[in-house]
């Protein structure tokens, strides 16, 4: 595994670089929210000249103490995991970091990800209508079959998932998680690029549609007792 991808400042500094608007663009052609992030590229080339993975005048790639700045990147051979793998590669190579990407079938894909054999992978995960950060963050979930690709292990986040699946207090839970994201922000383990976006044409005659956030396309469905065609006015004359 990359050796800077431990240091939170290189972390940081990916994350600062990346322009998840450009991404999302590119990769979904509209179709998708791009994700929360501020893009400083100055900031980010600040950061890891400060700690101390600067340029190689002999190379013109980034090195700190003769070991080179690499990152490989993984993702599988979908067309939107591919663009969004080559956009992050051309984002940080314009950082002087050397960038290597490999696309690969979903069953190797799988093999790898099982035996942790990457530096970054991109890939979308489904997190449902009441999404739970267990799987993805705790730090039980490091090794295989657990779903925290990036290996993140925390004491505190820990806590926080416990305190937030345990508690039957909404607010309270809604507090936990807010924490948690912070914490997560501020460690880097993950960079969010985009959010799948749903587009469906619906005739003007179908009335009682609420289509708002919908967590997949199967809920797309969940309100169908409200809908219906057509209405007209009717008069019930009062009994006597």
């Amino acid at each position: 595994s990359s050796r800077g991808l431990s240091e939170l400042a290189v972390r940081q500094a990916l994350s600062l670089s990346t322009d998840r608007a450009d991404i999302s663009q590119r990769a979904y052609g509209g179709k998708a929210i791009a994700a929360t992030g501020t893009l400083q590229t100055s900031a980010a080339v600040t950061q890891l000249d400060a700690s101390g993975w600067t340029i190689d005048p002999k190379t013109g790639l980034r090195s700190k103490k003769g070991t080179p700045l690499a990152i490989s990147i993984l993702s599988n051979q979908t067309p939107a995991n591919q663009i969004a793998a080559a956009a992050l590669a051309e984002t940080w190579r314009n950082l002087q970091i050397q960038v290597t990407v490999t696309t690969t079938t979903d069953s190797e894909l799988t093999a790898r990800i099982a035996a942790r054999t990457y530096d970054v992978l991109v890939l979308p995960i489904a997190l449902g209508a009441d999404p739970d950060p267990f799987p993805f963050w705790h730090s039980s979930q490091v090794k295989n079959p657990g779903l925290n690709f990036s290996g993140f292990s925390n004491a505190k986040v820990d806590q926080l998932i416990a305190a937030a699946r345990t508690t039957t207090n909404e607010t309270l839970r809604e507090q936990k998680d807010a924490e948690l994201e912070n914490q997560i922000a501020e460690q880097g383990p993950a960079i969010y690029l985009s959010q799948a976006a749903y587009h469906y044409a619906l005739p003007n005659e179908l009335k009682g549609v609420s289509l708002t956030l919908l967590p997949d396309a199967s809920y797309r469905t969940f309100d169908l007792p409200s809908w219906y065609l057509g209405e007209k006015r009717s008069f019930n004359a009062p009994s006597n």
